[in-house]
């Protein structure tokens, strides 16, 4: 069997629940030395056979994108799977990326992640007829891949349209506002410590207009505890990153 080391796609497991750790480019095929990447449709057909139905997978992501052919056949095998997939973006989710995430059952950002969706680009050459044919197939492949986000954020195919031209990168917030994501980490762990402040203070201001004599249980104190906004440094728009390994007649 040969070597999985072109593309680094880490594989674990940890009692019932598995892992997979996407830390590159998607790629297809095998370098010179004959060794697959494992971040191929084919290395996670094989990953996936291994995991038994119903267990959970954790799938998490820090990949620039790359081969889109790949990444939808890799968003086919993850949402066919008789598992439970969740989605976990631990840098970035760029381009083809974002398929696998939309794969998953849940879908969530840790902080200070990023994500990029945008049109898709190749390198052609060849004569004038040749280039139109290559913009047309560009087309069609945006027309088609463009339902595997619709069928989980909450734009209009006009919205995303606009979106994936403007092609900028969008924070953890703006992916959750748009539907890419079901949830923020950041967020899960702050909303423990909100519900307990759910105490009515006004009410007992109300009630002292109407009876005087209680008026000094108001002001025990309890009136000055004020709901401090969670923090949050607001984020720099970082520089595109684009994958700089090109080939031939490739989608991206």
């Amino acid at each position: 069997m040969k070597n999985y080391r072109k593309f680094n796609c880490l594989f674990q497991q940890k009692g019932e629940t598995f892992k997979l750790f996407v830390n590159d480019a998607i790629r297809r095929g095998e370098d010179w030395d004959g060794n697959k990447s494992e971040t191929s449709a084919a290395y996670f057909a094989e990953k996936l056979a291994e995991i038994p139905d119903g267990a959970t997978l954790e799938v998490h992501i820090n990949s620039e994108g790359g081969d889109a052919f790949e990444g939808t056949a890799i968003y086919n095998q993850l949402k066919a799977a008789p598992i439970h997939k969740i989605g976990i973006v631990d840098g970035r989710a760029f381009s083809a990326a974002t398929f696998i995430l939309m794969a998953c059952d849940e879908r969530i950002m840790n902080v200070g992640t990023t994500m990029l969706v945008h049109n898709a680009w190749t390198i052609a050459m060849g004569n004038a007829d040749d280039l139109r044919a290559v913009a047309d197939d560009l087309d069609k492949l945006m027309e088609s891949n463009r339902n595997i986000f619709l069928e989980k954020c909450s734009l209009s195919e006009e919205e995303l349209i606009a979106l994936m031209k403007e092609e900028k990168m969008l924070t953890p917030k703006e992916a959750l506002k748009y539907g890419f994501v079901d949830r923020i980490a950041e967020a899960d762990e702050e909303d423990p410590e909100e519900e307990p402040q759910e105490d009515p203070e006004d009410e007992p201001a109300e009630e002292a207009e109407e009876t005087p004599e209680e008026e000094p249980d108001d002001e025990d104190g309890e009136g000055e505890q004020e709901n401090e906004p969670a923090a949050g440094a607001p984020m720099q728009r970082a520089d595109r990153m684009i994958a700089a390994e090109r080939f031939f007649k490739r989608f991206y």
